[in-house]
């Protein structure tokens, strides 16, 4: 009976003292019932010659026993062991590799687990490049691998191949070729993992008339006419047809304003692009093609985006050819055509800069004065033509019987949508400065031809501070408008 009461002292002892903290509780490792095997892996994802760490450590073993620690794993050369509860390996290539873990404790109990070590890496990719791109016959060419990429891992091998036949060569491959043909180069990289890319190209070496049998052609324009309008955003079909006796193996390339849009195999004797116009302004469009034996011909389109359905037209009219010093006023006369395709009313102007000397003196919507830039303006509803007057007087007497260039522009927007204006190219009218006594059209009054001349030359243009104080304050999206002089 004392016995028994002193073992349950004891126990209610050991109680609190597991309670209060003192005697900490034994974990699973050390008090398990039975012996489990685990295995941690860092990393998870490793790439090929990357270090693995495998550990044993989160086992678990019986109290008061013992282990053993046998690691089995697969490497490229076979099946091999390790001992202990922790190993490194590198794996040398890409695949799957099994590793296993045996746990043996002290009495005899054993328990395996086995991990699958998948090593990736980003496949490799072949190219070259050939010197020169163009090459000849009996001329050393060479072909660069430098373009191949191996992303994680280095290249490890280069083979070369002409026509299918292994090439002895070490990272780049040199050759001379004899005879004009077209040659079939191969390439093909190893990475350090062991994984492969391969590339061929065919380049044609020598007279490229000697060695394709392909027709000569021409190129005519079907569709749309050499000059063409557009709305914005709206889609045009460029279309041209190859005249040959047979279609040619060529290359069609399409391009807007120098830059490549499309670039395609020729595959019948019609060839077609289309392009959505979404820059205002002019725009130079050119279908070409390439004929692999050389032979290259283009056609080109110029095309003008604006939101007319039709491109206004201007001229000049019964212009006056002489202006009197004695203050009588010339007449500048212009017209304007909206042509009736269109929706929209048209708001146009002229733009002058006249010669020190002469000034404005009248016109309707005019901004008058002796100011270097004048204007006059006015408005034109679809199917309508306007004239535009523009009447200008001499107040400087030594101007007498010179001949003098007025320059002159016309820019021109839909009405009430100021932030697009189109400006055709300067235009100019000379006229001859009469003191009354001079008929007009004939030259000064001692004939004087070299103080005329001079005079011309150096009457005023459109410089950039001219062009500057007419656009002061106007925030515009300014779209050149290119016209034929007729």
């Amino acid at each position: 009976m004392a016995r028994h009461g002193t073992r349950g002292w004891t126990i209610m002892f050991v109680g609190l003292l597991v309670v209060s903290g003192l005697l900490p509780i034994a974990t699973a490792q050390e008090t398990g019932s039975e012996t489990t095997a685990e295995i941690s892996q860092s990393p998870q994802q490793p790439a090929p010659f990357e270090a693995v760490k495998f550990d044993a450590s989160e086992s678990t073993l019986p109290a008061d026993s013992s282990a053993r620690y046998v690691w089995t794993y697969e490497t490229t050369d076979g099946v091999e062991t390790e001992y202990g509860q922790s190993f490194v390996h590198t794996f040398e290539g890409v695949g799957s590799y099994d590793v296993k873990l045996t746990v043996e404790d002290s009495r005899g109990n054993v328990d395996t687990a086995q991990e699958t070590v998948v090593p990736r890496s980003a496949d490799p990719t072949a190219g070259f490049k050939t010197y020169p791109s163009n090459p000849g016959l009996n001329e050393r060419v060479t072909f660069d691998p430098s373009p191949s990429k191996a992303p994680d891992l280095e290249i490890v091998e280069y083979q070369w191949f002409i026509n299918g036949e292994p090439q002895r060569a070490d990272r780049r491959l040199e050759a001379t070729f004899t005879d004009p043909d077209l040659y079939t180069i191969g390439l093909k990289i190893t990475d350090r993992a062991g994984k492969t890319d391969r590339i061929s190209k065919t380049i044609p070496i020598g007279d490229k008339e000697a060695i394709y049998d392909n027709p000569a052609f021409e190129l005519s324009r079907s569709a749309p006419e050499r000059e063409v309008d557009v709305n914005p955003d709206e889609t045009l079909l460029f279309a041209t047809n190859i005249e040959s006796e047979g279609v040619p193996e060529a290359t069609q390339v399409f391009s807007v304003d120098g830059s490549v849009v499309s670039r395609s195999d020729v595959t019948s004797a019609s060839v077609q692009s289309t392009y959505q116009f979404t820059q205002l302004g002019a725009h130079t469009v050119e279908l070409k093609v390439e004929g692999v034996a050389g032979q290259t011909e283009r056609v080109r389109w110029d095309v003008t985006t604006h939101p007319f359905n039709s491109a206004p037209s201007f001229s000049e009219q019964s212009s006056e050819s002489t202006l009197d010093v004695d203050g009588n006023t010339g007449v500048l006369t212009f017209s304007v055509q909206n042509p009736d395709s269109n929706t929209q009313q048209l708001d146009t102007e002229i733009l002058t800069k006249l010669p020190d000397g002469v000034s404005v003196s009248g016109a309707s919507d005019v901004s008058s004065g002796d100011a270097a830039i004048q204007t006059a303006s006015t408005t034109v509803p679809p199917g309508r033509q306007a004239s535009m007057r523009l009447e200008v007087s001499v107040n400087d007497e030594s101007l007498a019987g010179k001949r003098l260039i007025i320059p002159y522009q016309i820019r021109y927007h839909p009405k009430g949508n100021s932030d697009i204006i189109y400006t055709a190219d300067e235009e100019e009218i000379e006229v001859l400065v009469s003191d009354g006594d001079i008929e007009s059209g004939s030259g000064d009054s001692n004939g004087d031809d070299t103080e005329s001349a001079s005079t011309a030359d150096s009457s005023p243009g459109f410089g950039v501070p001219a062009i500057a104080i007419s656009w002061l304050g106007t925030a515009v999206l300014v779209a050149r408008w290119r016209t034929n002089k007729r």
